[in-house]
Protein backbone atom coordinates (compact mmCIF):
# COMPACT_ATOMS: atom_id res chain seq x y z
CA UNK A 1 0.00 0.00 0.00
CA UNK A 2 1.34 3.25 -0.86
CA UNK A 3 0.46 4.66 2.67
CA UNK A 4 2.84 2.87 4.25
CA UNK A 5 4.94 6.09 3.19
CA UNK A 6 3.19 7.46 6.14
CA UNK A 7 5.37 5.50 8.46
CA UNK A 8 8.51 7.55 7.06
CA UNK A 9 7.41 10.54 9.07
CA UNK A 10 6.66 8.57 11.75
CA UNK A 11 10.56 7.62 11.92
CA UNK A 12 11.20 10.95 11.59
CA UNK A 13 9.44 12.65 14.16
CA UNK A 14 10.73 10.32 16.30
CA UNK A 15 14.18 10.82 15.21
CA UNK A 16 14.22 14.66 15.36
CA UNK A 17 12.79 14.16 19.20
CA UNK A 18 15.39 11.73 20.26
CA UNK A 19 18.36 13.57 18.63
CA UNK A 20 18.03 17.25 18.36
CA UNK A 21 15.21 17.75 20.71
CA UNK A 22 16.60 21.23 21.55
CA UNK A 23 16.69 22.27 17.81
CA UNK A 24 12.88 21.59 17.65
CA UNK A 25 9.93 22.62 19.40
CA UNK A 26 7.56 20.24 20.03
CA UNK A 27 4.61 21.23 16.97
CA UNK A 28 7.41 21.12 14.61
CA UNK A 29 7.65 17.35 14.95
CA UNK A 30 3.76 17.02 13.61
CA UNK A 31 4.58 19.35 10.21
CA UNK A 32 6.79 15.94 8.06
CA UNK A 33 3.27 14.03 9.19
CA UNK A 34 1.31 16.74 7.50
CA UNK A 35 3.12 17.77 4.98
CA UNK A 36 3.72 13.78 4.13
CA UNK A 37 0.09 13.06 3.87
CA UNK A 38 -0.81 15.46 1.87
CA UNK A 39 2.18 15.10 -0.53
CA UNK A 40 0.99 10.67 -0.33
CA UNK A 41 -2.99 11.60 -0.90
CA UNK A 42 -2.06 13.79 -3.80
CA UNK A 43 0.36 11.29 -5.38
CA UNK A 44 -1.93 8.54 -5.16
CA UNK A 45 -4.16 10.36 -6.74
CA UNK A 46 -2.56 11.16 -9.66
CA UNK A 47 -1.10 7.89 -10.04
CA UNK A 48 -4.32 6.38 -9.99
CA UNK A 49 -5.48 8.49 -13.06
CA UNK A 50 -2.35 7.93 -14.96
CA UNK A 51 -2.86 4.34 -14.55
CA UNK A 52 -6.48 4.21 -15.34
CA UNK A 53 -6.81 6.91 -18.14
CA UNK A 54 -7.57 5.37 -21.69
CA UNK A 55 -8.01 6.63 -25.24
CA UNK A 56 -11.53 6.58 -27.06
CA UNK A 57 -12.43 8.04 -30.35
CA UNK A 58 -15.69 10.19 -31.17
CA UNK A 59 -16.92 10.73 -34.70
CA UNK A 60 -19.35 13.22 -36.02
CA UNK A 61 -20.47 14.06 -39.50
CA UNK A 62 -18.41 17.63 -41.46
CA UNK A 63 -21.59 20.04 -42.00
CA UNK A 64 -19.79 22.97 -43.30
CA UNK A 65 -15.69 24.00 -44.55
CA UNK A 66 -14.20 27.39 -44.63
CA UNK A 67 -11.78 28.87 -46.40
CA UNK A 68 -10.46 32.36 -45.20
CA UNK A 69 -8.09 34.87 -46.68
CA UNK A 70 -5.17 36.55 -45.44
CA UNK A 71 -5.73 40.30 -44.24
CA UNK A 72 -4.46 42.91 -42.60
CA UNK A 73 -4.85 45.32 -40.19
CA UNK A 74 -3.69 48.43 -38.20
CA UNK A 75 -2.52 48.51 -34.57
CA UNK A 76 -2.58 51.71 -32.94
CA UNK A 77 0.07 51.43 -30.23
CA UNK A 78 1.93 53.90 -28.19
CA UNK A 79 4.96 52.94 -26.41
CA UNK A 80 7.33 54.54 -23.45
CA UNK A 81 10.75 54.87 -23.44
CA UNK A 82 13.05 56.07 -20.39
CA UNK A 83 16.69 56.93 -20.05
CA UNK A 84 19.01 57.78 -17.32
CA UNK A 85 21.20 60.53 -17.81
CA UNK A 86 25.34 60.92 -16.15
CA UNK A 87 23.60 62.66 -13.38
CA UNK A 88 21.06 59.95 -12.40
CA UNK A 89 17.97 61.53 -13.78
CA UNK A 90 15.08 59.39 -15.48
CA UNK A 91 13.79 60.67 -18.36
CA UNK A 92 10.88 59.18 -20.35
CA UNK A 93 9.29 60.24 -23.14
CA UNK A 94 6.35 58.40 -25.46
CA UNK A 95 6.34 57.40 -29.39
CA UNK A 96 3.88 56.08 -31.69
CA UNK A 97 5.22 52.35 -32.18
CA UNK A 98 1.95 51.31 -34.30
CA UNK A 99 2.33 48.50 -36.48
CA UNK A 100 0.53 46.27 -39.00
CA UNK A 101 -0.83 42.77 -38.23
CA UNK A 102 -1.06 40.67 -40.93
CA UNK A 103 -3.24 37.61 -40.25
CA UNK A 104 -2.21 34.40 -42.39
CA UNK A 105 -5.16 32.32 -44.36
CA UNK A 106 -6.71 29.49 -42.81
CA UNK A 107 -9.43 26.42 -43.59
CA UNK A 108 -11.38 24.70 -41.20
CA UNK A 109 -14.02 22.13 -40.61
CA UNK A 110 -17.20 22.82 -39.18
CA UNK A 111 -18.88 19.24 -37.48
CA UNK A 112 -22.68 18.82 -36.70
CA UNK A 113 -22.02 19.05 -32.58
CA UNK A 114 -19.52 22.19 -33.46
CA UNK A 115 -16.19 20.74 -33.70
CA UNK A 116 -13.98 22.91 -35.45
CA UNK A 117 -11.02 21.88 -37.00
CA UNK A 118 -7.58 22.86 -39.25
CA UNK A 119 -7.41 21.75 -42.84
CA UNK A 120 -5.20 22.52 -45.52
CA UNK A 121 -6.12 23.56 -49.14
CA UNK A 122 -5.66 20.45 -50.46
CA UNK A 123 -8.56 18.98 -48.42
CA UNK A 124 -10.72 22.09 -48.44
CA UNK A 125 -10.82 21.20 -52.52
CA UNK A 126 -11.07 17.87 -51.99
CA UNK A 127 -14.26 18.78 -49.84
CA UNK A 128 -15.81 21.11 -52.32
CA UNK A 129 -15.16 18.11 -55.10
CA UNK A 130 -16.83 15.35 -52.60
CA UNK A 131 -19.61 17.68 -51.37
CA UNK A 132 -20.16 19.05 -55.50
CA UNK A 133 -20.93 22.53 -54.89
CA UNK A 134 -19.94 25.84 -55.61
CA UNK A 135 -17.74 27.70 -52.59
CA UNK A 136 -20.72 30.64 -51.13
CA UNK A 137 -18.62 33.89 -50.43
CA UNK A 138 -19.00 35.54 -47.61
CA UNK A 139 -17.91 39.41 -46.90
CA UNK A 140 -16.37 39.57 -43.54
CA UNK A 141 -16.84 43.22 -43.37
CA UNK A 142 -13.82 43.87 -41.21
CA UNK A 143 -11.86 47.20 -40.27
CA UNK A 144 -8.85 46.25 -42.62
CA UNK A 145 -5.66 48.42 -43.24
CA UNK A 146 -4.57 47.37 -46.67
CA UNK A 147 -5.91 43.65 -47.61
CA UNK A 148 -9.43 43.32 -47.13
CA UNK A 149 -10.06 39.27 -46.43
CA UNK A 150 -13.18 37.74 -46.86
CA UNK A 151 -14.17 34.27 -46.67
CA UNK A 152 -15.37 31.56 -48.74
CA UNK A 153 -18.12 28.41 -47.46
CA UNK A 154 -19.05 24.95 -48.79
CA UNK A 155 -21.96 23.04 -46.84
CA UNK A 156 -22.99 19.40 -46.97
CA UNK A 157 -26.49 18.82 -48.34
CA UNK A 158 -27.25 15.94 -45.67
CA UNK A 159 -26.96 13.21 -48.27
CA UNK A 160 -25.20 9.69 -47.39
CA UNK A 161 -23.27 9.20 -50.36
CA UNK A 162 -21.51 13.13 -49.98
CA UNK A 163 -20.85 12.47 -46.19
CA UNK A 164 -17.55 12.81 -44.58
CA UNK A 165 -16.61 11.25 -41.22
CA UNK A 166 -14.03 12.74 -38.80
CA UNK A 167 -12.62 11.75 -35.53
CA UNK A 168 -10.71 12.69 -32.17
CA UNK A 169 -9.60 11.42 -29.34
CA UNK A 170 -11.03 11.81 -26.01
CA UNK A 171 -9.38 10.91 -22.85
CA UNK A 172 -11.50 9.14 -20.00
CA UNK A 173 -11.30 6.97 -16.81
CA UNK A 174 -11.06 3.30 -17.29
CA UNK A 175 -10.65 1.50 -14.08
CA UNK A 176 -11.40 -2.42 -15.92
CA UNK A 177 -7.89 -2.21 -17.37
CA UNK A 178 -6.16 -2.16 -14.33
CA UNK A 179 -8.55 -3.75 -11.74
CA UNK A 180 -8.22 -7.30 -9.96
CA UNK A 181 -11.08 -9.16 -11.12
CA UNK A 182 -13.28 -10.67 -13.81
CA UNK A 183 -13.09 -7.79 -16.61
CA UNK A 184 -8.91 -8.12 -15.90
CA UNK A 185 -8.25 -9.19 -19.59
CA UNK A 186 -5.83 -11.84 -20.25
CA UNK A 187 -2.03 -10.35 -20.95
CA UNK A 188 -1.61 -10.73 -24.82
CA UNK A 189 1.97 -11.15 -25.86
CA UNK A 190 4.10 -9.56 -28.92
CA UNK A 191 4.27 -13.81 -29.87
CA UNK A 192 0.41 -13.67 -30.09
CA UNK A 193 0.04 -10.05 -31.97
CA UNK A 194 2.17 -11.74 -34.25
CA UNK A 195 0.59 -15.33 -34.91
CA UNK A 196 -3.40 -13.81 -34.50
CA UNK A 197 -2.18 -10.72 -36.77
CA UNK A 198 -4.07 -8.61 -34.06
CA UNK A 199 -4.82 -4.95 -34.88
CA UNK A 200 -3.98 -1.80 -33.12
CA UNK A 201 -5.84 1.25 -32.78
CA UNK A 202 -6.37 3.21 -36.10
CA UNK A 203 -4.23 6.53 -35.65
CA UNK A 204 -6.05 9.51 -36.88
CA UNK A 205 -4.15 11.03 -39.97
CA UNK A 206 -3.82 15.03 -40.04
CA UNK A 207 -7.35 15.32 -41.73
CA UNK A 208 -9.00 13.84 -38.97
CA UNK A 209 -9.99 10.86 -40.44
CA UNK A 210 -9.64 6.91 -39.12
CA UNK A 211 -10.08 3.58 -40.66
CA UNK A 212 -12.74 1.69 -39.30
CA UNK A 213 -12.44 -1.31 -41.85
CA UNK A 214 -9.49 -3.56 -40.35
CA UNK A 215 -7.58 -6.28 -42.42
CA UNK A 216 -9.75 -5.78 -45.20
CA UNK A 217 -10.26 -3.39 -47.97
CA UNK A 218 -13.67 -2.33 -49.41
CA UNK A 219 -14.71 1.27 -49.53
CA UNK A 220 -18.56 0.76 -49.50
CA UNK A 221 -18.23 -1.71 -46.61
CA UNK A 222 -15.83 1.22 -44.63
CA UNK A 223 -18.00 4.23 -46.46
CA UNK A 224 -20.99 1.97 -44.23
CA UNK A 225 -18.83 2.50 -41.42
CA UNK A 226 -18.28 5.85 -41.49
CA UNK A 227 -21.95 6.77 -41.84
CA UNK A 228 -22.56 4.46 -38.68
CA UNK A 229 -20.05 6.48 -36.46
CA UNK A 230 -20.61 9.94 -38.09
CA UNK A 231 -24.51 9.39 -37.53
CA UNK A 232 -24.55 7.32 -34.18
CA UNK A 233 -21.42 8.60 -32.92
CA UNK A 234 -22.63 11.52 -31.19
CA UNK A 235 -26.34 10.23 -30.73
CA UNK A 236 -25.73 6.63 -29.56
CA UNK A 237 -22.29 7.25 -28.55
CA UNK A 238 -20.91 4.93 -30.50
CA UNK A 239 -17.81 3.43 -32.47
CA UNK A 240 -18.05 0.70 -34.34
CA UNK A 241 -15.20 -1.10 -36.11
CA UNK A 242 -14.62 -4.52 -38.17
CA UNK A 243 -11.64 -6.64 -38.01
CA UNK A 244 -11.04 -9.72 -40.28
CA UNK A 245 -8.91 -12.49 -39.96
CA UNK A 246 -7.72 -14.71 -42.90
CA UNK A 247 -7.21 -18.40 -41.93
CA UNK A 248 -7.06 -17.72 -38.42
CA UNK A 249 -9.08 -19.59 -35.43
CA UNK A 250 -11.89 -17.86 -34.05
CA UNK A 251 -8.88 -17.47 -30.56
CA UNK A 252 -7.98 -14.84 -33.08
CA UNK A 253 -10.99 -12.89 -32.10
CA UNK A 254 -10.92 -13.46 -28.39
CA UNK A 255 -7.28 -12.54 -28.74
CA UNK A 256 -8.23 -9.22 -30.15
CA UNK A 257 -10.95 -8.53 -27.30
CA UNK A 258 -8.13 -9.12 -24.56
CA UNK A 259 -5.42 -6.89 -26.78
CA UNK A 260 -7.97 -3.70 -26.55
CA UNK A 261 -9.49 -4.51 -23.24
CA UNK A 262 -12.69 -5.29 -24.56
CA UNK A 263 -12.93 -2.36 -26.34
CA UNK A 264 -13.44 1.13 -25.38
CA UNK A 265 -17.03 1.80 -23.36
CA UNK A 266 -18.45 3.38 -26.56
CA UNK A 267 -17.25 0.66 -29.16
CA UNK A 268 -18.84 -2.68 -30.64
CA UNK A 269 -16.52 -4.56 -32.37
CA UNK A 270 -17.39 -6.74 -34.80
CA UNK A 271 -14.40 -9.76 -35.61
CA UNK A 272 -15.06 -11.85 -38.70
CA UNK A 273 -12.88 -15.06 -39.88
CA UNK A 274 -12.51 -16.19 -43.01
CA UNK A 275 -11.17 -18.92 -44.94
CA UNK A 276 -9.05 -18.49 -48.15
CA UNK A 277 -11.87 -18.34 -49.92
CA UNK A 278 -13.61 -15.55 -48.68
CA UNK A 279 -16.09 -17.79 -46.66
CA UNK A 280 -16.99 -17.05 -43.05
CA UNK A 281 -15.39 -19.49 -40.35
CA UNK A 282 -16.19 -17.98 -36.91
CA UNK A 283 -17.82 -14.33 -35.89
CA UNK A 284 -17.25 -12.68 -32.77
CA UNK A 285 -18.35 -9.51 -31.59
CA UNK A 286 -17.23 -7.76 -28.56
CA UNK A 287 -18.42 -4.67 -26.55
CA UNK A 288 -19.59 -3.13 -23.40
CA UNK A 289 -23.31 -2.96 -23.85
CA UNK A 290 -25.64 -4.66 -21.80
CA UNK A 291 -27.94 -5.58 -24.34
CA UNK A 292 -26.79 -8.53 -25.93
CA UNK A 293 -29.01 -8.55 -28.85
CA UNK A 294 -27.14 -6.46 -31.33
CA UNK A 295 -24.48 -8.94 -30.90
CA UNK A 296 -26.40 -11.78 -31.74
CA UNK A 297 -28.14 -10.66 -34.56
CA UNK A 298 -25.50 -9.59 -36.22
CA UNK A 299 -23.27 -12.56 -35.69
CA UNK A 300 -26.31 -14.66 -36.93
CA UNK A 301 -26.47 -12.01 -39.90
CA UNK A 302 -22.81 -13.02 -40.81
CA UNK A 303 -22.80 -16.41 -40.62
CA UNK A 304 -25.26 -16.44 -43.85
CA UNK A 305 -21.83 -16.21 -45.68
CA UNK A 306 -20.70 -19.64 -44.22
CA UNK A 307 -21.20 -21.00 -47.92
CA UNK A 308 -20.33 -18.01 -50.16
CA UNK A 309 -18.06 -15.53 -50.35
CA UNK A 310 -18.21 -12.57 -47.69
CA UNK A 311 -20.29 -9.11 -48.69
CA UNK A 312 -18.62 -6.49 -46.47
CA UNK A 313 -21.19 -3.99 -47.51
CA UNK A 314 -23.97 -6.00 -46.67
CA UNK A 315 -23.08 -6.54 -43.68
CA UNK A 316 -21.90 -3.01 -42.43
CA UNK A 317 -25.72 -2.01 -43.75
CA UNK A 318 -27.03 -4.71 -41.79
CA UNK A 319 -24.63 -3.15 -38.50
CA UNK A 320 -26.72 -0.20 -39.98
CA UNK A 321 -29.91 -1.02 -38.88
CA UNK A 322 -29.29 -3.22 -35.61
CA UNK A 323 -26.97 -0.40 -33.98
CA UNK A 324 -29.04 2.70 -34.41
CA UNK A 325 -30.23 1.73 -30.68
CA UNK A 326 -27.09 0.95 -29.51
CA UNK A 327 -27.10 1.60 -26.05
CA UNK A 328 -23.21 1.84 -24.07
CA UNK A 329 -22.16 0.47 -20.81
CA UNK A 330 -22.01 3.79 -18.35
CA UNK A 331 -18.09 3.02 -16.63
CA UNK A 332 -19.14 4.85 -13.89
CA UNK A 333 -20.81 1.33 -13.27
CA UNK A 334 -17.24 0.48 -12.24
CA UNK A 335 -16.38 3.21 -9.61
CA UNK A 336 -16.60 0.06 -6.84
CA UNK A 337 -13.65 -1.59 -8.53
CA UNK A 338 -10.33 -0.46 -6.26
CA UNK A 339 -7.50 0.46 -8.58
CA UNK A 340 -3.87 0.66 -6.91
CA UNK A 341 -0.70 2.85 -7.86
CA UNK A 342 1.61 0.67 -9.44
CA UNK A 343 4.56 -1.15 -8.48
CA UNK A 344 6.83 1.31 -9.58
CA UNK A 345 4.58 4.29 -8.48
CA UNK A 346 4.71 3.16 -4.87
CA UNK A 347 8.43 2.94 -4.79
CA UNK A 348 8.97 6.40 -6.01
CA UNK A 349 6.39 7.51 -3.45
CA UNK A 350 8.62 6.33 -1.08
CA UNK A 351 11.44 7.95 -2.23
CA UNK A 352 9.78 11.00 -2.68
CA UNK A 353 8.86 11.20 0.62
CA UNK A 354 12.14 9.85 2.55
CA UNK A 355 13.53 12.69 0.15
CA UNK A 356 10.42 15.22 1.29
CA UNK A 357 11.27 14.63 4.88
CA UNK A 358 15.17 14.64 4.83
CA UNK A 359 14.24 18.47 3.66
CA UNK A 360 11.88 19.34 5.95
CA UNK A 361 14.17 17.88 9.36
CA UNK A 362 17.14 20.10 8.12
CA UNK A 363 15.43 23.22 7.93
CA UNK A 364 13.48 22.11 11.11
CA UNK A 365 17.19 22.05 12.66
CA UNK A 366 18.23 24.82 11.24
CA UNK A 367 15.46 27.32 11.37
CA UNK A 368 15.12 30.03 14.13
CA UNK A 369 12.50 27.48 16.71
CA UNK A 370 14.04 25.80 19.02
CA UNK A 371 13.77 24.57 22.88
CA UNK A 372 17.02 26.06 23.87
Amino acid sequence: MIFFSVLIPIITAVFLYVFFKHKTVWWELFIPMVISVIFIVIFKYVAISFVSSDTEYWSDIVVQANYYEEWDEYIHKTCESCETDSKGDRKCHTYDCSYVDTHPQYWEIVTKTGWVMNIDNDEYNRLIRRFKCKPIFVDMDRDYYTNDGDSYKIIWDGSDDKLECVVRSHEYENRTQVSDGIYNFHDVSDKDIKKYKLQSYPSINKYHKQRHLLGASDKVAEHNLDIINAKFGPTRELKAFVIVFKDQPIDAGIAQEAYWGGGNKNEFVLTIGIDSNGHVTWCYPFSWTEDASNEINIRNFVYKYRQSRINLSEITEYMMVQLSDFNRKHFSDFDYLNVEPTNTQKIWSYILTFLINIGLSIWLIKNEFSND
